[in-house]
């Protein structure tokens, strides 16, 4: 059954790396996986394992391109400070805090190492980049207060201003990020 956004099948995680391992009718829409690895940064989703993707493959003649789509974002804008997250630190190092600017970049994409090792080799820190700009340039002040704004009632009252704020910032701190991340991953 067509699926979403007109997609001809949607698949699990291992279902597309066995595609795309299969031969060379699997493409990977690289671009499009960089654009959402960047707005994972930027929301300060740290929790970006395999399980929390499924993968639209859309049909043209004899070519199956595949194109993530994010799922489970349960970890966005956490708050992570005082005493009892300090200790579990130690537990958990990959959990972000969700700030004004980013802190460690590697602990944020620690979870997403084994799909950006696999997905992401082709690109280079020019596509990265645009990845980041393209962010930069869709999610204007405007844009981003208004979807803050879709939270629910009680949570934007105690929080949505903040979180407001804190995207604006981060978006201004994106191209640096970004750069801290394909380094780091261009180490592997």
């Amino acid at each position: 059954n067509p699926g979403f956004h007109g997609a001809d099948e949607i698949y699990k995680t291992y279902e597309m790396l066995n595609g795309i391992r299969k031969g060379s009718q699997y493409k990977l829409d690289k671009i499009a996986y960089a654009k959402v690895r960047v707005m994972d940064m930027w929301l300060g989703d740290w929790d970006r394992h395999e399980d929390n993707w499924i993968w639209a493959r859309f049909d043209t003649s004899d070519i199956h391109t595949l194109k993530p789509i994010p799922k489970d974002r349960d970890h966005v804008f956490s708050k992570w400070s005082g005493l009892l997250p300090k200790i579990a630190d130690f537990a958990v190092p990959n959990a972000e805090n969700f700030g004004f600017k980013f802190k460690d970049i590697r602990d944020l994409n620690f979870k997403a190492r084994f799909l950006d090792r696999q997905l992401a080799s082709e690109l280079d820190k020019k596509d990265w980049l645009e990845a980041a700009n393209y962010l930069i340039g869709i999610m204007t002040d405007s844009i981003i207060d208004q979807s803050v704004m879709q939270m629910p009632k009680d949570v934007y009252s105690f929080s949505g201003s903040i979180i407001s704020e804190k995207l604006k910032s981060r978006r201004a701190d994106l191209v640096r990020a970004v750069k801290v991340f394909y380094a780091d991953l261009s180490k592997k």
